[in-house]
């Protein structure tokens, strides 16, 4: 394709064809057509590779290689991306609607912020939505202590944020977006669209595991950048101690919910 294209949809993927597949299709629906596709695929032995050779739209851009993890990955497709606004759709994500790029488009061009996010649905298996995240405005002290998570699924940068916030940091775990995140923050709060802005399937490796992560992942980015909560260690202890009792009370209650609704 010529030219900068309005969006980089930047996809990575390994041994995932029936979702790597899903995503393109809703990539491909989009109404906005002024986008590029990076898929940045790990080797994979699944057919991947073939169904990616097969496919003929010339705003695709897939590479297959080995990698060292999912931030590698996706600094792989940080690299290559060229678009003017870049979004992670991994292979099973999906955007809400056919009218998703064009919706974020139009907010850009009004609001003109470096970064945006809405909301992201997590689904079970049925399709039937179980949890969101990205339901109300940013609370920078939220983020910062684990108690608000953003899906990079559902969060839109601009090139220009992208240059000046850097890599991910790998070393951060699965966690490594929200840290990411936290240092766009810094640069420039984001702007809050309240609507939903990509699904993603329970299952994955940010889902279905300990309710306290968050909270744990937070306190491991505050000591990585000497920041203590409170300005004291102690402090930031007791805090991250409080919270971690309440991020189990309230994943009881969701259970509980969960399961006399079932």
């Amino acid at each position: 394709m010529s030219g900068t294209p309005r969006f980089s949809v930047v996809t990575i993927t390994r041994n995932n064809l029936a979702g790597v597949q899903s995503t393109w299709r809703s990539v491909a629906e989009q109404d906005c057509r002024d986008f590029e596709w990076v898929v940045v695929d790990g080797a994979s032995t699944d057919g991947t590779v073939a169904w990616l050779d097969e496919l003929t739209d010339a705003r695709i851009a897939a590479r297959s290689a080995p990698d060292e993890g999912i931030y590698d990955a996706m600094n792989k497709g940080l690299a290559r991306a060229v678009g003017q606004i870049v979004v992670f759709m991994n292979a099973g994500d999906r955007f809400a609607n056919a009218t998703t790029l064009s919706e974020v488009d139009a907010d850009q061009h009004t609001r003109h912020w470096p970064w945006a996010f809405g909301r992201m649905d997590i689904v079970n298996d049925k399709g039937v939505v179980i949890d969101s995240n990205g339901t109300s405005p940013f609370r920078s002290q939220q983020l910062r202590l684990g108690m608000q998570s953003i899906g990079h699924q559902a969060a839109f940068f601009t090139r220009d944020l992208v240059n000046a916030v850097g890599a991910f940091h790998p070393e951060f775990g699965i966690e490594a977006d929200q840290e990411w995140m936290q240092r766009a923050a810094r640069i420039h709060p984001p702007a809050f669209l309240n609507k939903g802005l990509a699904v993603a399937a329970a299952g994955g490796v940010s889902f279905g595991g300990d309710p306290c992560a968050f909270v744990d992942a937070a306190q491991h980015m505050r000591r990585a950048h000497q920041d203590p909560f409170g300005g004291s260690w102690a402090i930031d202890g007791l805090v991250t101690s409080l919270l971690r009792l309440r991020k189990r009370a309230g994943y009881s209650l969701w259970r509980l919910r969960r399961g006399s609704e079932g």
